[in-house]
């Protein structure tokens, strides 16, 4: 009888525990099942987890598939995510549900040890747990004002001021003196609550724990957890609750005994709009959001999200206040890259703030992220500045972002590949990128120096651009240095403008948040470029362009504006070159390159044109889409190639030479400066094309205008007399001198002009009277008599200006209205009808001269020294022919010669 009694109570245990096995079994599933809706599909969001490196995180990848090992690297990974301050432990939780793992225990050493103190207590604790809540263990603390006073602050959703919970209960309830040395107890809240997780961490082992939601002790109509934690231990806690997507999670360190959410934590929401390009997974605090099929990141099938998959959804997301031990949360997306799933994306929402800037009820956060791949290239400028030394030069750095907006935007080696992002825009968004611009316009080899915490506030900055959508970020700093105070390049500047940048694209591809030994130095490239005037800022910020985003094809920095045309043309071309792929291949680079130049014909001069002189700004039609230097144009290339395409003018070439300028060369040795002298064969506009020999092959072009001053201002001393005057029968000049000082206008050929002169004649007279030989007179000594003569002559003006000779030939004809005072005190009274009847010793007498010029000018810096010979007739309305008879009859031929010097003025 005893033997039946026995087995039937025996049955009566085993249907008593099966039933309880069969609920659990049932309760498991569906716990099982929330919760694992709740995280999101797959393992896949390990591999956010920035807190490891990429070894960890492999390892917990691998836990997540098959299984965790408690071994010694299962230790540390385990301990780096309890110990960090964010939600990365709670992807424990996930391992442990995915594999029906109640808990998981590693030892630092991987070796096999005794259950620690805290274990054991918690053993004991889960044991007569259901005992205390039944009044059958304990009864007076059960029943006690303390509890009471406990259960009604948590029902009233109240910090409690007192904690029934403490060492007192644990030896009350049986939990061995020794188990609760070194133990703290931790009461956790469970309403709500489908399973919870708890992770705590020592120096020797780490332990998880998973309970479910039966587990959970029943006391006034409130469910709570009671877990033993080794004292001063990192602990991490995530809790699925039945009604929110996001897990709840609390961190801390734990001192004293302590309870959390027995005041429910502050809820808020985030209001998302997300772009993504297809195959990406987006998680916040571990859970999917993206409503994508649940699949791993490289096995989502293609087309998964459609071509241009958007999240706009509300999330509700924990907002508590500062000390509520809320770590921040994390959004994190995903893509496929190699067979193995990057971080696209990654940042952190605020998860506490303070109590007085928390957010009423029903306040959302917004959270606006662009992840798609974008057609362009987007490019934000962070600012520009003037280094020190150009507050007095004739620089204007503020306008930079706009000159290189413009190129970005109209040059068609950038406008196909880039977009200008208006950084403003975002900094107004952003304290990271605002906070960057100084920093980065301000970057010295010191910053290199600080290692982390400069790599801290670039990749922080980094982040929130490649959160914004922006690809590259750059930043602009200007260099100006003064010529020498004595010398040739006195009053003139050397100019140089350096670029950081920072491609951020490149940076999150290589998934700068694994933290796999990354160098952010090495995504930050620094280049500057070198030019010699204001007017080639445009052309080098381009040049600068061409050599950050690496643009192969050629640009030509612009030369300066209207040179001289016996002064060269500076010509320098900035190029960059292909590396091989191959990194044991040297990179070859020319030592020369080959330009091409040929004259334009100018326009149909217009009339007001010529009257004004053709001022310089009036350009060819076919120069003036070059005009802008910055930005090229597809327009301008094509009617350059229809330029060269004419026969009608010669073409020429010009060689151009590596430069070795410390300016010119660049920390990338593709990045190349080419540049050499263009000498005009004459005056007049130019077209100078770098490219292959046809017209296809044109890259780039500008227009050069060889300039000759249309307003020449000259001085002259003309020395002639004696045997270089000539009147057979006239009085001979035994002196002649003419200083003058003329002006002459030049139409726009450059070579042919007019103008006028204004200058002094002095002759000095000696001879007989022609007609007094036959009264035997001969014998008379000489007569003398000076004229002192204002001369003002129109004249018409040609001269040569080829530079194939280093000199200049030119000729000038006019005709001189010759006011002279002629002075007859020397000539005897006697001789009335000589002295014109005249008393007075001075004649007054009006003659007309012609006079022709001809001169070789000799260039001597920016004025002209002119050597002159000159073919003068005097007194053309007297006879050179007939006798003289008065001292006023004074026709004369001078051959003459003297120097000048000219200078002319635009």
């Amino acid at each position: 009888m005893t033997t039946i009694v026995s087995w039937l109570g025996s049955l009566a245990l085993l249907l008593s525990l099966g039933g309880t096995a069969h609920a659990s079994a049932l309760a498991e599933p569906t716990s099982a099942t929330s919760a694992t809706s709740a995280s999101g599909a797959g393992c896949d969001v390990v591999h956010s987890l920035t807190t490891l490196g990429r070894a960890q995180r492999d390892l917990l990848h691998r836990a997540c598939i098959e299984g965790p090992r408690e071994d010694g690297s299962t230790y540390a990974a385990l301990f780096r995510l309890v110990s960090s301050s964010g939600w990365h432990a709670g992807v424990v939780s996930t391992i442990l549900r995915r594999h029906e793992r109640r808990s998981v225990t590693a030892w630092a050493d991987g070796g096999f040890h005794s259950t620690p103190p805290a274990l054991v207590a918690q053993e004991r604790l889960e044991s007569v747990l259901p005992k205390f809540a039944r009044g059958e263990r304990c009864p007076e603390l059960r029943n006690s004002e303390d509890l009471a006073e406990f259960l009604d602050a948590v029902g009233a959703d109240e910090e409690p001021e007192e904690l029934p919970f403490t060492s007192r209960f644990a030896s009350c309830v049986g939990v061995p003196l020794k188990a609760m040395e070194g133990t703290r107890l931790l009461t956790i809240r469970a309403d709500g609550l489908v399973d919870v997780t708890v992770v705590m961490g020592t120096r020797d082992f780490v332990h998880a724990r998973r309970f479910r939601r039966e587990e959970a002790v029943q006391l006034g109509g409130h469910r709570f957890l009671i877990v033993a934690v080794p004292e001063a231990s990192p602990v991490a806690v995530f809790a699925n609750h039945e009604n929110q997507e996001l897990p709840l999670a609390w961190r801390g360190l734990m001192g004293r005994n302590s309870v959390i959410w027995a005041a429910p934590p502050r809820r808020s929401c985030l209001d998302m709009s997300v772009h993504m390009n297809a195959g990406t997974h987006l998680f916040i605090d571990g859970v999917r959001v993206d409503g994508g099929p649940p699949a791993d990141v490289c096995d989502t099938p293609k087309g998964g999200h459609g071509p241009d998959p958007t999240v706009d959804r509300t999330v509700a997301i924990t907002l508590d206040r500062r000390g509520s031990g809320v770590p921040d949360h994390e959004v994190a997306a995903l893509v496929c890259e190699n067979d193995r799933p990057v971080v696209r994306h990654l940042s952190g929402v605020a998860a506490t703030a303070p109590s007085e800037q928390l957010r009423p009820a029903g306040e959302c956060d917004t959270l606006r992220l662009d992840l798609s791949t974008p057609d362009q290239q987007r490019v934000a400028v962070l600012g520009v500045s003037k280094l020190p030394g150009c507050e007095t030069s004739p620089m204007w750095a503020t306008d930079v972002q706009e000159r290189a907006r413009h190129i970005l935007e109209r040059d068609p080696a950038h406008r196909g590949e880039r977009d200008y992002a208006n950084f403003s825009a975002y900094a107004e968004a952003s304290e990271a990128l605002a906070s960057l611009e100084t920093q980065m316009g301000g970057r010295s080899e010191a910053d290199s120096e600080r290692g982390a915490d400069t790599n801290a506030l670039l990749g922080s900055a980094a982040q929130e651009a490649w959160r914004q959508g922006i690809d590259t970020l750059l930043s602009f700093a200007v260099q100006c240095t003064p010529g020498e105070p004595s010398g040739k390049d006195q009053g003139r500047w050397a100019y140089s403008i350096r670029a950081t940048s920072i491609h951020v694209s490149d940076l999150f591809a290589r998934g700068y948040y694994s933290r796999d030994g990354l160098d952010l130095e090495d995504f930050i490239d620094v280049q500057s470029v070198g030019f010699g005037g204001v007017d080639q800022q445009d052309a080098a910020l381009g040049a600068l362009l061409d050599r950050i985003f690496e643009v192969q094809s050629p640009r030509i920095v612009r030369p300066p504006v209207d040179t001289h045309y016996r002064r060269s043309q500076p010509i320098r071309v900035s190029r960059v070159f292909e590396a091989p792929e191959e990194k044991d291949v040297d990179l070859s680079t020319p030592d020369s390159i080959v330009a091409r130049f040929r004259p334009i014909a100018r326009d149909r001069w217009t009339w007001n044109e010529v009257r004004r002189g053709a001022r310089r700004e009036v350009r060819p039609r076919a120069c003036e889409e070059l005009a802008h230097r910055g930005a090229r144009s597809k327009e301008a290339i094509d009617a350059v190639r229809e330029t060269f395409a004419e026969p009608s003018n010669k073409e020429n070439t010009l060689t151009l030479m590596r430069s070795r300028d410390r300016l010119d060369i660049s920390s990338d040795p593709g990045a190349l400066v080419y540049e050499g002298e263009l000498f005009p064969p004459r005056p007049g506009w130019y077209m100078v094309v770098v490219g292959d020999t046809d017209e296809e092959g044109v890259e780039d072009a500008v227009c050069v205008n060889a300039t000759a001053h249309n307003l020449d201002l000259w001085g002259e001393m003309i020395i002639s007399g004696g045997p270089l005057a000539y009147a057979p029968n006239g009085s001979r000049a035994l002196l002649y001198l003419r200083p003058r000082l003329g002006a002459t206008w030049y139409l726009p050929n450059h070579w042919l002009g007019f103008g006028f002169s204004l200058g002094y004649g002095r002759t000095i007279y000696s001879g007989t009277r022609g007609d007094w030989v036959d009264l035997d007179v001969s014998q008379q000594e000489n007569l003398q008599w000076i004229r002192n003569a204002l001369l003002l002559a129109p004249h018409v003006e040609a001269r040569s200006r080829a530079t194939k000779l280093p000199v200049e030939l030119r000729a000038r004809l006019g005709v001189a209205i010759n006011s002279g005072l002629v002075d007859i005190s020397r000539v005897d009274p006697a001789l009335v009808e000589f002295r014109l009847g005249n008393d007075e010793d001075i004649v007054l007498d009006l003659d007309t001269d012609v006079n022709l010029d001809l001169g070789i000018g000799v260039p001597l810096g920016p004025v002209m020294l002119n050597i002159m010979g000159v073919a003068s007739l005097s007194a053309v309305d007297d006879s050179l022919l007939r006798s003289a008879t008065s001292v006023t009859q004074d026709a004369n031929v001078y051959v003459g010669f003297g120097l000048g010097i000219s200078g002319g003025r635009q």
